[in-house]
C-alpha cells in the first residue's frame, strides 16, 4: 500500500502542475495513471468513471496519449472490465463521461488525496 502511496502523490502533485501550466496532455496522462491506480488499489468502479471522463476529456481537447500511455490505459481498462460485469461497468462509464473538467479534476484529487492519507 505504501507504493500506491507514493505513487498517488507523484500523479497528485504532477496533475496541480499541469492544470496549472494549461498543459491538456499532461492532465489527461496524470487523469489516466490515477484512473489506472484506482483500478489497481480496488477502487474499480472509480477508475472506471475517471477513465470515461478522462477519455471524454481527450476527445474534447482532440489530444492522444501517448502509445506507453496508450498501453497502460489499455491494459487497466481491461482489468476493470474484467473485475465488473457489463451493466456495472457501462452504469460507471456512463457516469464519469459526463463529468465537467472540475469534476474529473476533483475526482481524481480527492481519489489521489484518499491514498495518500492511507
Amino acid at each position: 500500500m505504501r507504493l500506491c502511496c507514493e505513487i498517488a502523490q507523484k500523479f497528485n502533485d504532477s496533475l496541480d502542475l499541469q492544470v496549472e501550466m494549461g498543459n491538456k496532455q499532461g492532465i489527461a496522462e496524470c487523469l489516466a495513471g490515477i484512473a489506472g491506480l484506482a483500478v489497481v488499489c480496488g477502487q474499480v468502479k472509480q477508475g472506471i468513471r475517471l477513465f470515461a471522463a478522462t477519455n471524454a476529456f481527450l476527445h474534447e481537447v482532440k489530444v492522444p496519449l501517448g502509445p506507453a500511455d496508450r498501453a497502460e490505459w489499455e491494459r487497466d481498462l481491461s482489468t476493470a472490465r474484467d473485475r465488473l460485469d457489463e451493466l456495472e461497468y457501462q452504469e460507471q462509464w456512463q457516469l464519469g463521461e459526463v463529468y465537467s473538467f472540475q469534476q474529473m479534476i476533483s475526482s481524481a484529487k480527492k481519489f489521489a488525496g484518499s491514498m495518500i492519507d492511507f
